[in-house]
């Protein structure tokens, strides 16, 4: 017993000397900037991210997706899983600034976001069986 008290106040000190020690002054993140997409192509070319919800796993496991935006606003996907790969395409139309598609009656909305240099594209949309899918995407290397 005295053994776990004497181990708990050593974690709190370290913990306590950790955080006095941390650099507070240092450089904060600039907050991300939403980018109004007024052509395709500001946003043509490869991406490459994670896709969540369209999997049967825990809901804190995404799966890998490539995606082509064409300059004309048409785009091909392939999502990555470890029972295979699922494709597709179609054509994306500008509304309010972001990427939105529909299919069955279900839009899925990209906006495109940018902080210091860097460029990325974050959606949502729904599922047929009405589960939400987040996508999450970077410019392919």
């Amino acid at each position: 017993m005295l053994a776990s008290r004497v181990f708990l106040f050593a974690l709190l000190v370290a913990a306590a000397f950790t955080a006095c020690t941390a650099n507070p002054a240092a450089t904060p993140t600039t907050p991300a900037t939403i980018v109004p997409i007024t052509s395709y192509g500001m946003v043509a070319g490869q991406w490459q991210g994670l896709v969540s919800g369209i999997s049967t796993r825990r809901a804190d496991e995404s799966d890998s997706v490539q995606v082509t935006i064409g300059g004309d606003g048409g785009y091909k996907f392939a999502t990555y899983r470890t029972i295979g790969a699922f494709e597709g395409s179609g054509t994306f139309a500008l509304r309010d600034g972001k990427l939105v598609t529909e299919h069955e009656g279900r839009p899925t909305t990209l906006t495109f976001y940018e902080r210091d240099g860097r460029r990325w594209l974050k959606g949502d949309g729904v599922m047929r069986n009405g589960v939400p899918i987040t996508v999450d995407l970077r410019p392919a290397r």
